[in-house]
């Protein structure tokens, strides 16, 4: 997995997180 996809997936499930969390 290159590093674009990795960070890429990391903000996603951040983003996730934090949507959840509302």
């Amino acid at each position: 997995m290159s590093t674009a996809s990795f960070f890429l997936y990391k903000a996603t499930s951040a983003t996730l997180t934090f949507t959840a969390a509302v």
